[in-house]
């Protein structure tokens, strides 16, 4: 599968995936100069397709998929004509999946949600005609097993969304919720979440998400190189000026980028801006069990109230 920014590519292999970016280069005039993208696609596709023998593999061209980024406000430059990899013509699409993740052309991630909220009213609507015959205590296993574990799936790409698009996840979980305790639809939900089942809204479980990322990135060695090579210690870097605040576990935070919404939802913005935010306590844990307690603990709180 093939993603397509702009200039520079990158080729990512997961799993049984193989995907390429090509990402701004500055000295280009025309970003979306369909000439020059075409090349450079055909090129690095030859590059993997000799990674690919090499291997002992074979890319699949009619499963090949091209989609342009950019913001809103460029979708109208988007070109639509088909782009010749090899000896095929690949038009551009509107969205792609990628390992159970929609992705649109302005990040928006809108069909993503939809998708996502499909699937889980979905198995509700299975799980409340078992409901009368299982426990409390079965229900909640059962719909954190089919319901909560898809709104958590990938739920990092989603830091910094509009509160429109998150309220529709959070609208899953709160019938969720009201469907573990049989109550009607328009009962409180707040005191179920807080006080039964100890659930963080869904706002907290994505900066939960992004931030054990942090912390795996900081401390876990097995980490890959290019998610730790995004996330720098200010301490370690030679144009921090050394005061008294450099000796607390703080990270770099770039400067804020040209495309300020996208900007602030990327890993190397918004990660250390939410690390930063963090309590000494929690962001000085000596051991993943107790980071993960106590940053659970810290969203609990910032999402409930004291």
């Amino acid at each position: 599968m093939i993603r397509l920014c702009s200039h520079l590519a990158t080729v990512k292999k997961i799993k049984n995936v193989t995907t390429l970016y090509l990402h701004e280069d500055k000295h280009l005039s025309k970003v979306y100069d369909y000439c020059i993208c075409s090349k450079l696609i055909t090129k690095e596709r030859g590059e993997m397709v000799h990674w690919t023998r090499t291997n002992r593999l074979a890319l699949n061209p009619e499963k090949t998929e091209l989609l342009w980024f950019c913001t809103p406000r460029r979708v109208h430059q988007l070109s639509r004509l088909p782009v010749m990899i090899g000896d095929i013509a690949i038009d551009p699409a509107a969205q792609v999946r990628l390992l159970g993740v929609i992705f649109d052309s302005t990040l928006s991630f809108g069909n993503h949600m939809s998708a996502v909220s499909r699937a889980c009213h979905c198995q509700l609507r299975r799980i409340r005609e078992i409901r009368r015959y299982i426990s409390i205590s079965a229900a909640t296993q059962v719909v954190r097993a089919l319901v909560v574990s898809k709104l958590d799936y990938c739920n990092g790409i989603l830091l910094g969304l509009p509160d429109y698009q998150l309220d529709r996840l959070q609208s899953v979980l709160n019938a969720a919720a009201r469907l573990i305790f049989n109550v009607k639809w328009h009962a409180h939900v707040t005191p179920l979440l807080r006080d039964n089942l100890h659930w963080l809204k869904i706002p907290e479980r994505i900066a939960y998400k992004r931030c054990m990322l942090t912390y795996r990135a900081l401390n876990d060695t097995t980490c890959p190189d290019y998610l730790s090579g995004l996330i720098h210690r200010s301490t370690r870097l030679d144009s921090v000026r050394q005061l008294r605040s450099s000796r607390r576990i703080r990270l770099r935070v770039p400067p804020p980028s040209k495309t300020v919404v996208l900007g602030e939802r990327s890993l190397t913005r918004g990660n250390p801006l939410l690390w930063n935010a963090l309590p000494d306590e929690i962001a000085a844990a000596t051991s993943f069990e107790s980071f993960a307690s106590k940053l659970n603990t810290h969203l609990f709180r910032s999402s409930y109230g004291d």
